[in-house]
């Protein structure tokens, strides 16, 4: 998780949502550093400040949120029926489908606990 929201945090940073400074990258080890250095800062203070049990609960659903919307991406995708370009991966309109009741049914069930 700390490498996927350092990686998004210098997209971000990248395309000007952010600060320009997440998007830089370490001439030696080509990594955001400052936005990896960051992302942890963060999760290092919500470790100290909050009970570890609640953060993975909520870092759980945080994810299955995200894996909804972009199976729902997926599926507006697949709607508007465009032509894909050749050699691009497809996946049959189940998949996301599925994908999408499976994040609501888990979100739905608190499985957490």
């Amino acid at each position: 998780m700390l490498i996927m929201a350092s990686r998004v945090l210098y997209g971000l940073g990248k395309q000007g949502s952010v600060p320009a400074m997440f998007a830089r990258v370490h001439r030696l080890t080509r990594t955001p550093l400052i936005a990896t250095g960051t992302i942890t800062a963060v999760v290092l203070t919500l470790a100290l400040v909050f009970p570890l049990e609640g953060l993975a609960e909520w870092t759980a659903r945080i994810v299955l949120v995200i894996f909804a919307l972009v199976n729902l991406a997926l599926l507006l995708l697949k709607r508007r029926n465009r032509t894909v370009p050749d050699g691009s991966f497809t996946v049959k309109i189940w998949v996301p489908f599925a994908g999408l009741l499976t994040c609501f049914a888990l979100l739905a069930s608190d499985f957490v606990n």
